[in-house]
Parts: C-alpha cells; sequence; structure tokens
C-alpha cells in the first residue's frame, strides 16, 4: 500500500538533493541530529519524513534548524523521535504544501481510477437500490454468497442496470435473501489527499504518479524564478519525457461494462 508519505518523498528525491540521516535524539517537536553542521536557518522551511521508529511515516515542515544544539524544530509529532529513528530531509526550496499540491494535481491529471464500494447490503426480492453518494457508471456488480470474510463474491452478469442514481435487478433476478453484501466496481477521480496516511490507489504507479507530479513541480518552479534558469527548462523537458515513458509502462484499465443482454 502506497501512501501520501511515499509519494512526497519520492517526489522530493526527483526534485532536490534529500539528505538521509539518522536522529541522535529527538522529542515530538524536535529532531536532533549531531552530525549535522550546517549554518543556522540552513533546513528552515524544509520538510523532513520520519522513516522509522513510532513517528515514522510522518513528515512535518521544518519550523527552525540550530547549529549549536543541532536540532531541527518541527510541529508536533503524535509521538516522540528517538535516537536511531531514520529520517530523510529536505531544503525549503520545495515546501511540504506544495509538494502535497504537486502529487494532487497529478492524479487530477491522470484521471479516472477503478473503485469499490461495499455500502450496500442485498434486501430480499428488493430489486432497486439506491447508489451511494459518488457512485455512478457502473460496470460491475458481485453479491456475496458468504456474510463473513472471505465473502464469496460471485458476479452479476447481464442481470443489472444502473439509471437515475440507482441500481436495478431484472425481475426475477433480484437477490433473495437479505444481509449480503452487494459489491460495486465504478470509475472516480481519485480522492484528494491530505495527510501522510492518506491512501493511493493500487491502480497509480508510483513512478508514474510521481513524475507526473514533477511536471507540475517544474513548472511551478520556472513560474516562480525571477530569473532566467535554462537548467529548470532542461528539467522541466526531462520530466515531461518520464512522465510519457511512465504513462505508456504504467497504464490504468478501466473496467468495462458488460452488456445488457439478459434483461
Amino acid at each position: 500500500m502506497t501512501i501520501l508519505f511515499d509519494a512526497t518523498l519520492a517526489l522530493a528525491k526527483v526534485l532536490g538533493n534529500v539528505r538521509g540521516s539518522t536522529a541522535t535524539g529527538g522529542s515530538t517537536t524536535t529532531i536532533v541530529d549531531s552530525t549535522h553542521s550546517e549554518a543556522n536557518d540552513f533546513w528552515n522551511d524544509g520538510t523532513i519524513w520520519i522513516q522509522s521508529g513510532n513517528a515514522a511515516n510522518n513528515s512535518r515542515k521544518v519550523l527552525d534548524w540550530v547549529l549549536s544544539s543541532t536540532t531541527y524544530s518541527v510541529t508536533a509529532f503524535s509521538s516522540a523521535v528517538a535516537n536511531g529513528n531514520a529520517y530523510s530531509v529536505l531544503v525549503g526550496d520545495w515546501p511540504r504544501d506544495k509538494l502535497i499540491d504537486f502529487i494532487n494535481e497529478a492524479l487530477r491529471d491522470i484521471g479516472d481510477v477503478p473503485a469499490i464500494s461495499t455500502t450496500l447490503t442485498t434486501v430480499a426480492n428488493q430489486e432497486a437500490y439506491t447508489l451511494p453518494a459518488g457512485v455512478f457508471n457502473v460496470t460491475r456488480v458481485e453479491v456475496a454468497s458468504e456474510k463473513v470474510s472471505p465473502y464469496g463474491y460471485v458476479p452479476q452478469v447481464g442481470t443489472w442496470y444502473e439509471q437515475a442514481g440507482s441500481l436495478y435487478f431484472a425481475t426475477n433476478k433480484e437477490p433473495q435473501e437479505s444481509g449480503y453484501i452487494i459489491r460495486l466496481t465504478y470509475a472516480s477521480p481519485h480522492a484528494v489527499l491530505d495527510t501522510d496516511d492518506d491512501t493511493i490507489s493500487g491502480y497509480v504507479h508510483l513512478s508514474r504518479l510521481v513524475w507526473a507530479a514533477a511536471v507540475y513541480a517544474w513548472q511551478w518552479r520556472i513560474q516562480m524564478s525571477k530569473e532566467d534558469e535554462p537548467m529548470y527548462g532542461q528539467q522541466m523537458a526531462y520530466a515531461v519525457a518520464m512522465a510519457e515513458r511512465d504513462k505508456m509502462r504504467h497504464p490504468i484499465s478501466l473496467p468495462v461494462k458488460a452488456p445488457r443482454n439478459s434483461l
């Protein structure tokens, strides 16, 4: 399972010089690393990712870096950072909130992905079911044969149709018993990601997502630059090429609706 934490760190690694290290101490609001010797404020406004320990899989903006104590100050983690915890850090050229924005822009560009809904359950002899909010263009309907995991889903082929926000089973094809999960497959835009533990659809390959996001990142960098920086254009061109490569390598196959030939 890939989460937003993984995506922002992977994006940072293709954009800038991410430095990996190990904490020599810390707390919920600090990370200490006595091996670093950068000047005061060098890491200010950067992003730090905790990769092991109780605070693992969480990232934060660096509020302050103090050389004399070799300490990063950050917005509080829910658990303390401790000696031996692995982390990565990036300077403030690519702010954390922008990294998240670039990932979400890339997901919008990638478009619809297959999605699953399991909120409906059967009602004996009921033909019509109101679809859950946000579920439409259903391409596959399965009904569980068991009420407990692994459920034993059975595909419903040519026995249903969708109309005006409802799912209809054909007469004499409707479920005969109550309490069984109806699993729906449909195509939907990817959910917006906000927090480190937000999950990225398994249909979206991480490399494709990262390079698509890198294109938006370099567009932003070029717009923000007040000087002519040929290197930015070169990096942008490279990101575009890599994004096109991965779009071909890692396509997203949307499910196809079965024909209504049995109704």
